[in-house]
């Protein structure tokens, strides 16, 4: 049994438009559902079991200096007006 040039040339012949399409089209539609399903499981996780929430315990406040009015005091130069 002998085979031509042409018998061989078929399915190459069809490689470029199954790449095109598989690049083009197939992975990113994957992409596309894998990346939306992670948001649709995260959405539904926060829906039954709530936001996620931080455990921090908030820092004591600064001393404020003897010579300042406050966090928000204006800068003095010295000069009452």
């Amino acid at each position: 049994m002998s085979f031509s040039v042409e018998d061989r040339r078929g399915p190459r012949s069809r490689e470029w438009p199954t790449f095109l399409i598989f690049t083009l089209v197939i992975l990113p539609a994957l992409a596309v559902a894998f990346v939306g399903g992670y948001g649709f499981v995260v959405w539904i996780s926060h829906e039954i079991y709530g936001p996620p929430n931080v455990a921090f315990e908030a820092a004591p406040p600064a001393p404020e200096s003897a010579d300042s009015d406050g966090p928000n005091a204006a800068p003095t130069d010295g000069v009452d007006r």
